[in-house]
């Protein structure tokens, strides 16, 4: 806890306990159990409210006993909150290096709580209580798979002391306790007195009665006869019935100090309510811990065992007649357990349960929640630990009241068979299909017209399927004829897992479809029906396109395989002149479409799609271009776009064309066969390749071979004049390097830093602007480079990986050892 937490709640203390500190530390006059509300919170100095703070720091009191205690004195909200303004002034205010300084205890969250403090010390928090509740039950790991460890560490099942419930009957009065005295009728009058050190409270008029260590049933009795000297009318008199009355209740109530040692979570002692139970202090305390019982913890008083609480008792029942009203120096003692076993399988709650001597196994699976829907009762698995080794032992369900488990007993509890007693299936064509109970003696024929409902009107009669498992495990079928089976003439006594099935007569036969193709809106198949005509197909087929012709529909037929024929063809051809409408001639009305026809619609004559190119660059106007005529070329479009601009460089002009499939395919092929390394596969991977042409020419001589017929996606483009010219490839420093004419190949090489280790010089290559390329050529030990030209682009390949087979190193070697042997020869003749 930080230092201003804990002044926020123990303001509360402050409230509680005033009247028993309004003496020492001078507050003003009045300030009792009786008028503490009236005391005004303003007027009270810091150095009162920082000593009632230190004061309960020390007694160590936690913030859900004060606020309980709080609430039972009477203390009003306006108060608290008062109060509670005052410390939150008071913590605001004490920005003192001690208090920055504050450190905490904690193995994790250690900065976020630092800089918590450290904005209270700034006053950069308005949270009122910053309320110490989470510190019960910080730093403890329980061990959930014990049965009944959750209970003690529920975030919704606190057992927090009830202070606010009557006062039980057999709740013994101590020093501390407030009583309230009521009376009315002939006599009124309230007194609220607290029982003194002495175990007395003084009434006026009376003197002191003492009361500590009575019930309240006895206390009641005794204050009562009290006051019957003063109050004549609490007695009858004669025939005269009692005209006065009185109640005893309790106002405030006390505090207990109890201890919780053991095998508990957080052993110690602790300040609680007198009203007060063994549950509510274990609670505090964590509960057992790993090596604790809760079947056998002892509440200690006046130093013998007053009772034992069995906590199981408590979960299965919910009976509290173990859970026992603490008093003041209670002792409770968590012994470790005796005996703990565990539990998986197919029961409620899957760990360690501690089983009482003798207890049997129903008893312990009842406080354990029960077995699942699933479990398997009938034989259960226990596993024992003897003095030389394990053992197993079947338990069978007679046995469940009888059996008892030792100390280390692991107790399985198996999964029911997947599997069914007494079931068959039903499918295909029944009226009612699914799964059903096998009843003694059921026969196939009573199980298709009772259960099944009878065979529908598709069914096919000449053969059915039972399926069925045998002996063995095995899948078996047998077929059946199911008209004789309806009809009596044979029949068979069903097994369990049986399914019948019935097939339909539209199972047996391929189903049946028309196609069409061409020019309609949805090419494919159509489920055929009976009478279906052309004009039927093209309708649901979305109707003819634009393109599309209704002349020389044609209708393929499959020949019927049955047919004798000697001819060789494969289908029968029908020819329709479908007309706008759809409607054939009065010849052909009547024809209709047979399952598995193919009907063609033809494209229209002469019909062509738009063919689109696009005009990009130094030309008037840019843009894309439909061809008006086959076999319009470059120059007329050019002519079409307002031909080129001033700043044209008519020597890069290119053509991009869409790459068809089939050539990218072609030259892919082309060079892997021929392994050249010099060339860019990924070039082959391009939508578009690029065409060389000679613009030049082509605007010299219009309708030359130069001068190319355009396709549908084909793009021209007119570059600026261009300045620069592209080194790529095997060279130190590919970069763009300033045209300068008249220089060469070499020039730009040595510009971007000559060539690489790996360059295959003889082979480097120019690609120029308008697409075209040109290699370097060879003559002897000449290299003749191509010339450079603006926009160009030089590549460099690279040299091809060249590994010496094995057969060459051995020829070699072999040779080399042959010379070798023929000169050491040579040698020793001389």
């Amino acid at each position: 806890m930080n230092f201003y937490s804990l002044k926020n709640f123990l303001s509360v203390c402050l409230l509680c306990i005033l009247p028993f500190f309004a003496q020492s530390q001078q507050l003003p006059s009045g300030t009792d159990i009786n008028s503490i509300n009236s005391v005004n919170i303003d007027d009270l100095t810091d150095e009162q409210i920082q000593s009632f703070v230190d004061k309960y720091e020390e007694a160590g009191y936690t913030w859900s006993q004060v606020e309980k205690l709080a609430k039972i004195r009477g203390v009003k909200s306006s108060q608290l909150s008062k109060m509670k303004a005052r410390i939150r002034q008071l913590g605001a205010s004490s920005r003192t290096k001690k208090t920055r300084n504050i450190k905490t205890t904690k193995k994790t969250g250690e900065e976020e709580q630092e800089a918590e403090i450290d904005a209270i010390a700034e006053g950069e928090t308005n949270e009122g209580l910053l309320i110490a509740e989470k510190e019960v039950k910080e730093e403890i790991e329980v061990d959930t798979t014990i049965f009944g460890a959750s209970i003690f560490n529920s975030p919704t099942l606190t057992f927090e002391p009830g202070i606010n419930i009557p006062t039980p009957q057999n709740y013994q009065i101590g020093v501390g306790d407030e009583l309230l005295i009521d009376i009315w009728g002939a006599s009124q009058q309230t007194y609220q007195l607290s029982v003194e050190p002495s175990g007395n409270i003084n009434i006026d008029g009376i003197g002191p009665v003492h009361l500590n260590g009575l019930t309240m049933q006895e206390a009641n009795k005794r204050i009562i006869q009290k006051l019957s000297k003063i109050y004549a009318g609490l007695k009858p008199h004669g025939n005269q019935e009692p005209n006065t009355f009185a109640q005893v209740a309790l106002a405030n109530i006390r505090t207990i100090q109890v201890s919780v040692v053991g095998e508990a979570y957080r052993p110690g002692t602790y300040s609680l309510p007198s009203l007060a139970t063994a549950f509510n202090a274990l609670y505090f305390a964590g509960g057992p811990n790993k090596k604790g019982s809760y079947r056998n913890i002892q509440v200690i008083r006046d130093n013998k065992l007053y009772k034992t609480v069995d906590v199981y008792d408590f979960l299965a029942s919910g009976r509290a007649q173990s859970n026992v009203m603490l008093r003041d120096q209670d002792i409770i003692i968590i012994p470790p357990f005796q005996s703990q076993i565990e539990l998986s399988g197919e029961v409620q709650f899957n760990g360690y349960m501690q089983p009482k001597e003798g207890e049997p196994l129903s008893e312990l699976i009842r406080i354990a929640g029960s077995f699942t829907s699933d479990a398997y009762k009938a034989r259960l698995s226990v596993t024992r630990k003897n003095s030389k080794e394990l053992e197993l032992i079947d338990v069978k369900e007679e046995d469940f009241d009888t059996f008892s488990f030792r100390n280390g007993d692991k107790l399985l509890v198996s999964r029911i068979l997947d599997r069914y007693k007494n079931r068959i299936q039903l499918a295909g064509a029944l009226f009612r299909t699914g799964e059903f109970e096998l009843t003694e003696g059921l026969t196939l024929r009573e199980a298709i017209e009772k259960l099944g409902e009878g065979a529908t009107e598709d069914a096919y009669m000449k053969r059915a399927a039972l399926m069925r498992i045998d002996k063995f495990n095995e899948k078996e079928h047998i077929g059946f004829d199911l008209k004789e089976v309806l009809e009596g003439k044979k029949n068979i006594l069903l097994r369990r897992e049986d399914v019948i099935r019935i097939f339909s007569i539209n199972e047996l036969k391929e189903s049946e479809t028309v196609q069409i193709s061409g020019q309609v809106q949805f090419e494919g198949q159509v489920p055929y029906a009976k009478g279906m005509s052309i004009q039927d197909l093209i309708e649901l087929s979305g109707g003819i396109k634009f393109g599309g012709t209704g002349m020389k529909v044609e209708v393929s037929r499959r020949l019927v395989q049955d047919k004798e024929y000697n001819d060789g063809n494969y289908s029968e051809i029908f020819q329709f002149n479908i007309n706008k409408d759809l409607s054939l001639d009065k010849e052909d009305k009547d024809f209709k479409l047979h399952p598995y026809d193919h009907v063609f619609v033809r494209r229209a004559p002469n019909f062509s799609e738009e063919r689109v190119i696009s005009v990009e660059g130094e030309v008037q106007f840019t843009g894309n271009y439909s061809l008006k005529f086959e076999g319009e070329r470059i120059s007329d479009i050019l002519l079409r776009a307002g031909g080129l601009t001033q700043f044209a460089y008519i020597k890069g002009a290119s053509l991009k064309r869409k790459r068809k499939l089939t050539d990218l395919e072609k030259q892919k092929n082309e060079l892997l066969a021929q392994n050249d390394t010099t060339l860019n596969l990924d070039v082959l991977n391009q939508e578009f390749e690029y065409v060389g042409i000679d613009m030049e020419k082509i605007l010299n001589r219009p309708k030359s071979n130069q001068d190319l017929v355009l396709r549908n996606g084909d793009i021209i483009n007119v570059p600026t004049e261009l300045q620069t010219v592209s080194i790529i490839g095997e060279i130190l420093n590919p970069v763009a390097v300033t045209y300068k004419p008249n220089k060469k190949l070499n020039y730009y090489i040595n510009s971007s830093g000559g060539y690489s280790s790996k360059a295959k010089k003889n082979k480097t290559y120019i690609v120029y602007a308008n697409g075209t390329a040109r290699r370097t050529k060879h003559f002897l030990f000449f290299n003749s480079y191509p010339k450079v030209e603006p926009g160009a682009k030089i590549i460099v390949p690279k040299k091809p990986k060249r590994e010496a087979k094995p057969q060459l190193w051995i020829s070699l070697g072999s040779s080399l050892a042959s010379l070798s042997l023929v000169i050491i020869t040579i040698v020793q003749k001389l």
